[in-house]
């Protein structure tokens, strides 16, 4: 009986080995994907932020440059009406105002009516 009772361990032991090798391959199994899957994660993620920069960033960059610009303009603009009109402050200021209402009511920019060209 003894023989019995150690043949059966030892079958359980066997059997309990071949799970336990079971469980470890679908583990790397699982580990080998999850990293697979981190990895293009993290492909695409560089992608969209690649994206993002070209087709959001640059533009708005470029925006900002002419934005920067058209103030500049503006502002030497206004500067050479200040210079030759020899206006009051108060004056000045409501001629700028002017300017700022006729750049966004007419075809002209803002920069343009302080220049008073077209």
């Amino acid at each position: 009986m003894t023989g019995a009772v150690n043949a059966k361990i030892g079958e359980g032991f066997v059997e309990l080995r071949a799970h336990l090798s079971k469980l470890q391959e679908d583990l790397n199994k699982g580990q080998k994907m999850f990293s697979d899957r981190m990895k293009s994660f993290g492909k695409q993620s560089t992608q969209v932020g690649k994206d993002l920069n070209r087709n959001v960033g640059l533009p708005l960059s470029v925006f900002g440059g002419l934005t920067l610009r058209a103030a500049g303009n503006f502002e030497a603009g206004m500067n050479r009406v200040k210079a030759v009109s020899g206006a009051t402050e108060d004056q000045f200021k409501k001629l700028e105002a002017q300017a700022k209402q006729l750049g966004a009511t007419t075809q002209f920019s803002a920069g343009q009516a302080a220049d008073a060209r077209s």
